[in-house]
């Protein structure tokens, strides 16, 4: 994947230099206004009512779950998939997009492929800790001291990168206003499309590397109320308590048991061995469930980059 990154990076580079001398292309007659704020709103509603299932009830002791964090990682291609609807309302495709759309477009497109390409990174080393953790319990039978050091010093966390997103210089809105009435829908949308990449991968970074500043330092206005509404809930947690998933605290509870029940010398697996290792199956299928996903989008969106670079350097259609 990083092979991949450093490829898209010189195309964009490439991509950039041509920009300079790219004549914007002759408009179409627009659609009726009335038409144009239907679509818009239509992907709107798409985006609010695929984020009404993860709302979540301020309660005590609430946390944040893998599970649930995965339920929002899953509605990213869910908007993607309202966006392209939305272009194809409007009838404005890309090859009648404005330089700062098409550019706001691959920023975005390369910030997710960053991400993502972090976030397989840190799936992969807590999938390491856990092999380390199944290994420690395997040996309690035979050799419970090398099990006991194993549980203490084995680490489920991991590091990501900060999550940046490539942001465009200069006067932004001026820029908008000066754009033709589906371009500036297009502008719009896609800066709600940045808005909801950028939150649900904060979230998943602070929840995989237990650092709660991954998200709370990246916050931003959110201009969907549904998910408004859930990152309220969200970011009180993470201020009161940070963010640490609900399977990572208990699988380190569950260790700290396990190496109690073997310096009590009661010899084979206890009850909290057992319980652990139940726990473990568990995790290992969310890590799993979350890894297909992500890698997924990735190549999904590199694809789709990797076409409209190629349709572009070969000056067609798309």
């Amino acid at each position: 994947m990083v092979l991949l990154i450093q490829k898209i990076n010189k195309l964009y580079s490439k991509l950039e230099n041509h920009y300079h001398h790219h004549k914007q292309q002759q408009r179409d007659d627009p659609p009726p206004p009335e038409a144009l704020r239907t679509a818009l709103q239509s992907f709107r509603s798409q985006v609010s009512s695929s984020f009404t299932k993860l709302l979540l009830t301020p309660k005590p002791g609430l946390e944040i779950s893998l599970q649930w964090v995965h339920n929002c990682f899953e509605l990213l291609p869910v908007v993607n998939k309202a966006f392209a609807k939305l272009v194809m309302d409007l009838d404005h495709p890309m090859s009648k997009w404005a330089q700062g759309s098409v550019r706001e477009y691959l920023n975005q497109s390369l910030s997710l492929l960053d991400l993502l390409n972090s976030i397989s990174s840190s799936l992969s080393s807590l999938g390491q800790s856990r092999l380390s953790f199944a290994h420690a319990l395997a040996l309690i039978d035979g050799s419970p001291s090398s099990a006991l050091d194993r549980l203490k010093t084995t680490q489920l966390s991991s590091s990501c990168n900060k999550v940046t997103y490539r942001e465009e210089n200069g006067d932004v809105d001026g820029k908008v206003a000066s754009l033709c009435e589906r371009e500036a829908i297009i502008h719009e949308a896609l800066m709600e499309m940045k808005t909801v990449g950028f939150w649900v991968t904060s979230i998943l970074v602070a929840c995989l590397s237990g650092d709660a500043k991954a998200y709370l330092e990246t916050r931003r206005p959110i201009s969907v109320a549904v998910l408004a509404s859930v990152d309220s809930v969200v970011s009180g947690i993470a201020m009161e308590k940070g963010i640490v998933a609900k399977e990572v605290r208990d699988l380190k509870e569950s260790a700290v048991k396990v190496a109690a029940e073997i310096s009590s010398n009661r010899g084979g697996c206890g009850v909290a061995a057992e319980e652990m290792e139940r726990k473990l199956e568990v995790f290992e299928k969310l890590l799993d469930g979350l890894r297909k996903d992500v890698d997924r989008l990735f190549s999904e969106i590199l694809v789709g980059r990797n076409e409209l670079l190629r349709r572009f350097r070969h000056g067609e259609q798309y």
